[in-house]
């Protein structure tokens, strides 16, 4: 997942990749999410994640490993 945003704040956007196990791409994801700064650009990212996470029957059967560029929202 990702976050980015064309001015520091200015409009962003998030979206990501969810792949299984065996790096199969499961569902991508991408939307607008109005004026942000990019940490929370990175962050929006990572909860929308994690939502579709929660809300798939798929998610139960493997472990979730988030990676992100962000050092600020993984570190």
């Amino acid at each position: 997942m990702d976050g980015s945003v064309q001015r520091k704040p200015g409009p962003g956007g998030i979206g990501g990749i969810l792949r299984d196990h065996e790096g199969k791409t499961l569902l991508e994801f991408s939307k607008s999410v109005g004026r942000v700064d990019s940490n929370e650009a990175e962050f929006r990212a990572i909860r929308e994640a994690l939502l579709i996470c929660s809300a798939s029957s798929w998610a139960l059967s493997y472990p979730v490993i988030l990676e992100s560029d962000s050092s600020n929202a993984c570190g």
